[in-house]
């Protein structure tokens, strides 16, 4: 694993920042299936700086578990490996509106959200505008 300092990070999440609030509005939901790593903290920074809520899901989640979490969630977007997001991207255009995949040096690599597919069953409007009254993180549990 490669050191970096913390000015590389806010960096990192900067750019990443401006690329997810391209896609999404502050007080969306930001669906993440990684596993733990160096991305995973710089995910959660560029969600708190243009005000996405992110939402890690376990990434031993089965696809079943991980659809009904989805379909249920509002989430209006999904952070995943490239296997993950290449391999099941129609399924996950059908829950969410978009699709990134993330590489090791935490650039988006690829959106693969199918334009046809762009409307997501969540629905944001059950989020509060207020922005005291907004979520900051959704974690899921297994009694969620």
């Amino acid at each position: 694993m490669q050191a970096a300092g913390a000015g590389e990070l806010a960096g990192h999440a900067a750019r990443l920042a401006a690329e997810l609030g391209a896609n999404l509005r502050s007080g969306d939901m930001l669906a993440i299936w990684l596993p733990n790593s160096p991305q995973l903290l710089i995910l959660y920074l560029a969600c708190f700086q243009c005000g996405i809520v992110p939402m890690p899901l376990n990434p031993g989640l089965k696809l079943p578990e991980l659809t009904q979490i989805l379909r249920h969630s509002g989430a209006r977007g999904l952070i995943t490996t490239p296997q993950g997001g290449v391999a099941h991207a129609r399924l996950f255009t059908t829950l969410v509106r978009r699709v990134w995949t993330v590489s090791p040096m935490n650039t988006l690599l690829r959106d693969t959200s199918d334009p046809a597919c762009g409307k997501a069953s969540g629905d944001s409007s059950s989020v509060s505008k207020n922005a005291s009254e907004r979520p900051v993180l959704v974690l899921n549990t297994s009694g969620s």
